[in-house]
């Protein structure tokens, strides 16, 4: 029977070091560099032996370790007394090392969050094919085009009629000032307004010209429909109501000012009515929670009930391997960057990393550096957000610099 030799599998040289520093439980800021490199190379032979292919780096790193490693052979010199200390051979590997690790830990992190977003679950709609089943409609109703216009025209021609004595300075109205106005009148007349109605009492033809815009602003929006000679009210209690329809249909997060806008209130009121859906969501313990991620708002199942989700629904994507944690963690917080940066940090190629990623749409190209063959430049989309549950980067767990208490 022939003996198997069973040899962990590094990502790249970095990774062995910290391999090697963390089995020999040594001082990272004193490494005993005589016997990591002994251990460095012992693993490159055994892995030369069964045939494991190993990337150039490794072999650029036992380059660097031997090097390192006769210079600590050397007799020191004593400095004199104007010159600075001798630099310590090894500064700039444990300053690589120190760098390295910060971000390899950085991604367990990450793999943390991902795990727990595997678990959450949104409503995927298909916008295009959902469009095709209802056609626009005319917001108007039974009412076109022609008969606002000669309604509008009655308007105006009765304050022809009325000629203003003193001219006064002249007010500035806003089309939002008059959507606000509307929407006050009919929530102050549940029975409706008509056409007539809204104008009444004003006499400048700049205030009825707002007003007639904004008419139209909130009919193009399908807020204020004129299908019968009256105005149909938009009820406050509705409101909330409209904001759990408006998420249950978005395969995104909705920010607060686009629902804002789609309902013509200002956008804090907006935000309160949200907080009022999450509170409500926790406390009926509905099957469904409201989730603040990637700048806005969207209804997600409970992690809890994932596994009763998974019988019906196919699971996520596989997650991403410790090689794209990694490079991911790096652009996420050292955006943009470049390749070669990346590489410098790994001390290994990435070039599937980086493309695994592309292809998943959490990062994109962002421009070129201006550079010596200007690199191309990373940076982290808002589908990383989404990816990892975060509102924004400022959610970042901060990155904390390592010392030798640390390792």
């Amino acid at each position: 029977m022939a003996y198997q030799v069973k040899l962990p599998v590094f990502e790249g040289p970095m990774e062995l070091l910290l391999h090697l520093l963390d089995k020999n439980e040594v001082d990272i800021y004193d490494i005993p560099i005589a016997l990591i490199t002994k251990q460095y190379l012992e693993y490159l032979s055994i892995a030369e032996e069964i045939d494991l292919e190993l990337t150039s780096e490794f072999l650029i790193m036992a380059c660097t370790l031997l090097s390192i490693k006769a210079k600590m052979l050397l007799p020191k010199q004593k400095p004199a007394l104007d010159e600075d200390c001798e630099v310590d051979p090894r500064a700039e590997l444990v300053e690589k090392i120190l760098e390295y690790r910060l971000f390899k830990e950085m991604a367990g992190s990450f793999k943390e969050r991902e795990l727990a977003q595997s678990k959450l679950f949104c409503r995927e709609v298909d916008e295009a094919g959902l469009l095709k089943q209802f056609p626009p409609t005319n917001p108007l109703g039974s009412i076109d085009l022609s008969d606002l216009m000669a309604a509008y025209g009655n308007v105006l021609r009765k304050i022809e009629k009325k000629r203003e004595v003193v001219s006064i300075t002249r007010e500035e109205v806003t089309i939002q000032e008059k959507i606000d106005s509307v929407l006050y009148n009919l929530h102050e007349n549940p029975a409706g307004l008509s056409f007539y109605q809204l104008f009444s009492g004003m006499t400048k033809r700049g205030e009825i010209i707002m007003t007639f815009l904004a008419l139209l602003e909130l009919s193009r929006r399908g807020i204020v429909l004129k299908g019968d000679k009256k105005v149909p009210t938009l009820f406050p209690k509705e409101v909330k109501s409209i904001i759990e329809a408006l998420l249950f249909v978005s395969s995104e997060p909705l920010s607060a000012k686009e629902m804002a806008e789609v309902l013509a209130l200002d956008e804090q009121d907006v935000i309160v009515l949200l907080k009022e859906i999450k509170a409500d969501c926790e406390r009926e313990r509905r099957g469904f929670c409201l989730l603040e991620i990637a700048g806005g708002f969207i209804f997600t199942t409970r992690s809890e009930h994932v596994e009763y989700i998974e019988r019906i629904v196919k699971p996520r994507l596989n997650t991403l391997s410790q090689a794209a944690l990694e490079t991911l963690a790096i652009i996420s917080y050292q955006q943009p960057i470049t390749r070669s940066e990346i590489e410098a940090i790994r001390g290994v190629k990435c070039d599937s990393a980086i493309n695994t990623i592309l292809d998943r749409g959490l990062i994109e190209e962002a421009g070129r550096k201006e550079a010596p063959g200007r690199p191309i430049l990373f940076i982290t989309t808002p589908d990383f957000l989404m990816y990892m549950g975060l509102k924004s980067l400022d959610d970042l767990p901060e990155l904390k610099s390592q010392d030798a208490q640390d390792v």
